[in-house]
């Protein structure tokens, strides 16, 4: 949902990146933080999920649906953490036009403001890359979301589970 209370994505599986798709927001190695990636097949597959009644998505990790993009309120940065529908893992995702050209861009932000604790704000950071701490929400970025297949989202997977 957007900050003004219209959905601006279907649920489904996407890929995060930068707009001119040179980033990409992944999880890393230890299963837990979230990095940027300049590789493209290193980029994590999401699945996008309206939370009615919440204001926001849940977005959560492919394969494994029980793992949530989650703001780690301490330190205010993304991370990945069990499925518990608490504020700090609902997404208002917003949408708008790139001056003079008909793609689309999208910010980020948490339900939840860092700063603050518990307090639910309008006055939300976004996600953002910080090239010295990693994914946080900080200042306003502008992100590309493409929809994946699910086709191939689970042929992925399924190469993933033979090479195991």
């Amino acid at each position: 949902m957007s900050s003004n209370g219209v959905p601006v994505l279907s649920d489904g599986f996407y890929v995060i990146s930068t707009l001119d798709k040179s980033s990409f927001i992944s999880v890393a190695n230890n299963g837990e933080s979230i990095v940027v990636t300049k590789n493209q097949q290193l980029a994590t597959t999401w699945y996008f999920q309206y939370a009615p009644g919440r204001g926001g998505y849940t977005i959560c990790q492919v394969p494994s649906k029980a793992l949530d993009l989650v703001l780690d309120i301490d330190v205010n940065q993304l991370k990945i953490g069990p499925k518990d529908q608490s504020d700090n893992q609902i997404w208002v995702v917003d949408s708008a036009k790139r001056q003079g050209t008909s793609a689309s861009y999208y910010t980020f932000q948490p339900r939840i403001r860092a700063s603050s604790g518990k307090a639910l704000t309008n006055d939300r950071n976004n996600v953002t890359v910080d090239h010295f701490s990693g994914v946080v929400v900080d200042n306003k970025q502008k992100w590309a979301v493409t929809l994946k297949d699910l086709f191939d989202v689970t042929t992925k997977d399924n190469e993933d589970s033979k090479n195991s």
